[in-house]
């Protein structure tokens, strides 16, 4: 399979939090009230409850989510990276493992909501859970393109394994260091040196 240049990318799917937003949620304390094992998926463990203890688990967390949501606070550089990338004629999409109305909230909360259109911004109920390749096939697919003409920038394991379990190239952003050499094809501390890269042709 033969990738672009990621300068040479016009089609660009996001992660959301901690990708385009400061990292904020709390994954220890929100597994300790739901009580699932710190070793355990969120997402997955409560798909195993029983129907009731399932949705009633999941109203906590989305109540938990929305109030993360309205507080969010835009990643160092991702607002410049996405004004970069609006002004290349890019295609930007939205892939994460929060809902889609909390979603659009987050971006309206950084300003960053007008970039997206809203068919292409995927909650965890559009799509099978990253790491799951399926809401980047769908996003693909809308888009009509191979899988060599798109890329996934993310701060977590499960963004850059679904970006390779899709076949697309992947970028690491928000660490200190690549710790996850593996999965990222790009790493870069921050939005802001990844559009630096961007901008140096």
């Amino acid at each position: 399979m033969s990738f672009k240049d990621i300068r040479h990318i016009r089609h660009w799917i996001f992660d959301m939090d901690g990708t385009l937003t400061i990292a904020v949620h709390d994954f220890s304390m929100i597994k300790k009230v739901l009580e699932i094992p710190e070793e355990e998926d969120i997402l997955v463990n409560l798909e195993k409850l029983p129907e009731a203890d399932k949705n009633a688990r999941l109203r906590w967390l989305a109540e938990y989510e929305l109030k993360m949501a309205k507080q969010s606070i835009a990643a160092t550089g991702a607002p410049e990276l996405l004004t970069y990338l609006n002004q290349q004629s890019s295609d930007l999409a939205i892939l994460t493992r929060n809902l889609q109305d909390l979603a659009f909230i987050t971006l309206e909360a950084i300003e960053a909501d007008h970039y997206f259109e809203k068919s292409l911004i995927f909650g965890r109920e559009n799509a099978a859970p990253k790491p799951s390749p399926d809401g980047i096939l769908q996003i693909i697919e809308k888009w009509g393109i191979s899988p060599t003409e798109t890329v996934i920038v993310g701060d977590h394991e499960y963004d850059l394994a679904s970006g390779k379990n899709a076949g697309i190239q992947t970028i690491l952003v928000n660490h200190e260091s690549n710790i996850y050499p593996e999965l990222a094809d790009f790493f870069f501390p921050s939005c802001h040196d990844l559009l630096a890269y961007l901008q140096n042709q």
